[in-house]
């Protein structure tokens, strides 16, 4: 996680440790602090009100300088997680003060609320102090600028959230919108109490999203008065709750229905744990920020002095209780032994303390659990050999839970201590020779969050920052962060970012007779839709390879950041049988054009497509390894997920699978996800539409592939005035809807894929006639033809709580719906788990964006169905799936941000 050394002095940037001549004048800037803070609320905040916990139980909350109890806290419990949920929940309702409010006022409660904490700023710095045990001088000079700061930055994004305008082949005009996600869990640790709160509440906040904040048991009290500030700047009840308690109450956050994303800044074991309850639930979005071993890298070519003191604040830092602390430094042995020895002189005069004296570097680690932790690391770093030089043992003649600043030497790869995180005062000093050994070493880790390297030579600094596997790379510097510079990690220390902004064509005919052959679908829609598709897809993203930009970033103080876009590694792309070529090149397309490596399986279904293109891979010159096919079940889909060497896997399939799949990566190394799932996508039709084309284009977007598609429009929801005609007019165009032969040109229907899928169907459309839905054309098999042919099926009369108004069918099953009022139809579209596709029939604008605004689905179509390019992004809200295929966002999928910052000699704007 986090956790800036950089001064917030405005004459000159101060590491966090100085010397006793510019500390004493630094600390004269520092006002006086409360060494005993009243407590002031205790509560559970829920809708901008105080609560008791429901089961009466309450928990202490301990001063780690003393080891004593500070205040008793109502302990929240499930019945108060649904209390809050419910409040985030109303307070997120489309048309509610929170969702209505301008973007730019949300941005001005943002500044409030910072304005409100620079107000109180002695006060709750004294209140972290108190409660975490980190020095007073710290949470004044740099925990509480970072909060505040980070408010203001979110608040300055809340109306530039912008999106985009995008070209598309034939008639048809696109654009998107970023829409906030709804209910927010937000998890944080006790490190860091104020920041990661801020770090959490302003992108959130910004970007319209209500929040249940739970924070850690051992650190609950600057969040509680944080409560009280959100309420003071304005923000609408339920906008923000606040649930103090144990881990009971995150995991019932986490496993909840009605949140839709959990973000958690903890352990990788409890990160995992999220992963898999996110898979077991209603596949909640997840961000991640995990554990680190970061390896700090110093050539001998560096400013010593300079790198010792770095170094020693980069290990030392908030008594090492930070997960990108440098916990792995790596030194070239030609000054190995002088490093180590000045390192030692260091680590001796760092001062340990009451956190309240301005002159203390180095206060309690937070309880004693974690005390305890970590002096057993220490023993297990002597009884493997490695050398103890100073410290090693709990500070005598203090009441709190304090740990010697120690420090090894001739640390080995292998040892406990160079494997684990210690999260303690512990420095590890470990010699190497040459350039491409330590690269090797740094990245021989589970973890890939944080990284350091100080040295004189710029091609060194740029070969190794490309090497190095971690989500920030800092040169001649270390923690230094900015609000405007994303931070998370690689690998197991997380996914997601916190802060900042961020030779088909030949083949045609051959290939799409293949894929009728293997599918069924007509010839003429694999000719003249799959394969154009297919074909545009990989020249889109072929554009894209060479312009996946980073970003240089502005920061304050004397320091440089940039951005790289890097490739996430072995992707795992599942793909389905309904669109066999197109789906893969979905897949194909990003994440070759960002440089990735594939294992693809195709279904077993529909496999032959995918193995001749693999032969056109070798064909056009993809080097060995690059793409590989493997044909199967099941469970080979299932190894790919649960395979420690995958680091993503992209599928697109059922909703059941995709849960299973996003299980598979909390068990094993929290590779990224995106899941492109199922639908159940809701057309609306109003009266003043163009009735022949409303109804050809429903007929379209239902019918569409034999109703094999995750976003058909398989509920049909139309206007009163206008139903009974437009139910006639389908069930009059389903019955001259042609179905046969799919190699037949006159052909629009083939079979479905096969027997199991017919059978599916068939149950389905039986359960629409026994629960009182009016069939009026279709519904059975029919019996001149020997595949799997279902007749073009038309319901009308349907109710919401029909299985066929539920269910996805997946097949030639249109359900039309009748509706009377706009809100009203809003309402019962997004009344389902899915949130795949929706669209919208009418000739009025202003019904028309609202409607857009209105409704939860990841595309909505205005007058238009199934209308896809590859310039467009395509994926669901809410049990739909998460991540994006196609446009500039897709390469998201397949890319990690690495953060650069360098120090500069002198900065010129």
């Amino acid at each position: 996680m986090l956790r800036l050394i950089k001064s917030l002095n405005s004459v000159e940037n101060v590491k966090f440790i100085l010397s006793s001549v510019p500390q004493k004048r630094y600390n004269s800037d520092i006002p006086t602090p409360q060494s005993m803070p009243g407590i002031k609320y205790t509560g559970i905040f829920i809708n901008n009100e105080w609560h008791e916990s429901k089961s009466g139980q309450k928990f202490p909350t301990i001063n780690p300088a003393e080891g004593t109890c500070i205040a008793e806290i109502e302990r929240s419990g499930a019945e108060d997680v649904d209390l809050a949920v419910e409040a985030a929940k109303c307070a997120f309702r489309f048309g509610s003060p929170w969702r209505r409010l301008d973007a730019s006022r949300r941005g001005a409660l943002l500044n409030r609320l910072a304005n409100l904490m620079e107000r109180d700023r002695v006060y709750l710095a004294s209140l972290e102090t108190f409660d975490n045990g980190k020095p007073y001088s710290m949470s004044y000079t740099v925990d509480l600028p970072m909060s505040i700061r980070c408010l203001r930055y979110f608040a300055g994004w809340a109306d530039k959230n912008h999106g985009k305008t995008i070209p598309m082949d034939g008639k048809f005009f696109a654009y998107t919108r970023y829409e906030p996600v709804g209910v927010c869990a937000q998890i944080i640790p006790w490190n860091f109490p104020l920041v990661m709160a801020s770090w959490k509440l302003g992108p959130a906040l910004a970007t319209g999203n209500t929040v249940v904040l739970k924070p850690s048991e051992q650190t609950c009290l600057s969040a509680l008065y944080l409560a009280h500030l959100i309420e003071e700047a304005g923000f609408p009840s339920g906008v923000v709750n606040v649930l103090p308690g144990f881990g009971d109450v995150g995991e019932a956050l986490v496993n909840h229905c009605d949140v839709q994303k959990v973000a958690f800044t903890g352990s990788t074991e409890v990160g995992k744990l999220i992963q898999q309850s996110s898979g077991n639930a209603n596949l909640k979005r997840v961000t991640l920020e995990l554990g680190g071993k970061n390896p700090l890298i110093v050539f001998a070519d560096a400013d010593m002095d300079y790198a010792v003191e770095t170094a020693h604040n980069g290990s030392f830092f908030n008594m090492g209780q930070n997960c990108c602390a440098a916990s792995r430094i790596f030194v070239e042995e030609k000054i190995y032994d002088e490093f180590v020895e000045r390192s030692v002189e260091r680590a001796t005069k760092r001062l340990l303390g009451d956190p309240f004296d301005l002159k203390v570097e180095q206060g309690p680690q937070i309880d004693e659990q974690q005390m305890k932790k970590i002096l057993d690391l220490i023993d297990s770093g002597k009884k493997d050999g490695a050398k103890l030089l100073t410290g090693g043992a709990r500070q005598e003649g203090m009441p709190g839970y304090f740990v010697q600043p120690t420090v090894f030497a001739d640390v080995k790869d292998d040892m406990k201590i160079s494997r684990e995180e210690i999260f303690g005062p512990v420095q590890q000093i470990m010699c190497f020779k040459k350039l491409d050994e330590v690269i090797t070493r740094a990245n021989d880790t589970h973890y890939g969050l944080a990284a350091g390297v100080f040295t004189k030579d710029i091609d060194k600094v740029n070969y190794i920052v490309q090497a190095l596997q971690a989500g920030i790379v800092w040169v001649n510097t270390y923690n230094n962060f900015a609000s405007q510079v994303a931070f998370g990690g690689f690998k197991m220390s997380g996914y997601g970012r916190e802060n900042g902004e961020e030779a088909l064509q030949r083949d045609r005919v051959y290939l799409a007779s293949l894929e009728t052959l293997d599918n069924g679908k007509p010839y003429s829609m694999s000719y003249n839709v799959d394969l154009p598709m297919s074909i545009k897809n990989l020249r889109y993203f072929a554009g894209w390879a060479d312009k996946n930009h980073g970003k240089t970033i502005p920061m304050d103080g004397d320091f440089f950041a940039y951005t790289r876009h890097e490739p996430v590694g072995v992707c795992a792309q599942i793909i389905p049988w309904n669109f066999p070529i197109l789906m893969m090149a979905w897949k194909l397309g990003p994440a070759l054009a960002t440089g990735n490596t594939v294992v693809l399986k195709p279904a077993e279904q529909t496999s032959l497509t995918a193995l001749y293109i693999a032969q056109l891979i070798k064909e056009a010159g993809f080097p060995e390894g690059v793409v590989n096919v493997l044909p199967g079940y099941g469970d080979a889909g299932a190894a790919l997920a649960n395979h420690y060497n995958v680091d993503k896997v992209a599928f697109t399939g059922s909703t059941e699978v995709g849960k299973l799949i996003q299980q598979a990566s909390g068990n094993t190394n929290l590779k990224r996800v995106t899941l492109e799932l199922g639908g159940k996508s809701p057309n609306i039709v109003l009266a003043d539409t163009d009735m022949d084309y409303a109804v050809e284009t429903s007929h379209f977007g239902l019918f569409f592939n034999m109703g094999q598609c995750c976003c058909a429009g398989s509920r049909t929801f139309v206007e009163e005035k206008i139903y009974d005609e437009f139910v006639e007019r389908s069930a009059e165009r389903a019955r001259k809807r042609r179905f046969g032969n799919p190699f037949d040109l006159n052909v629009e229907q083939g079979p479905q894929v096969d027997e199991e899928q017919l059978q599916k169907i068939l149950q389905l459309i039986d359960s629409g006639k026994q629960q009182g839905a009016k069939l009026i054309a279709g519904g059975a098999r029919p019996n001149e033809l020997p595949g799997y042919f279902v007749q073009p099926t038309v319901f009308a009369d349907v109710q919401d709580d029909m299985r066929i108004a539920r269910e996805e069918i997946f097949g030639p099953v249109q359900q039309i719906i009748r509706f009377k009022k706009l809100d009203e139809v809003i309402e019962r579209a997004n009344n389902s788990d899915y949130g795949l596709a929706a669209a919208v029939f009418t000739k009025d604008i202003d019904k028309a964006n609202y409607i857009v605004q209105g409704l939860r689905a990841g595309t909505v179509w205005v007058n238009t169905y199934n209308s896809l390019a590859s310039q467009v992004p395509f994926g669901g809200f809410k049990m739909s799936g998460h991540g994006r295929e196609n446009g500039e966002y897709a390469l998201r999928n397949y890319t990690e941000v690495k953060s650069v910052i360098v120090k500069l000699a002198q900065k010129n704007s």
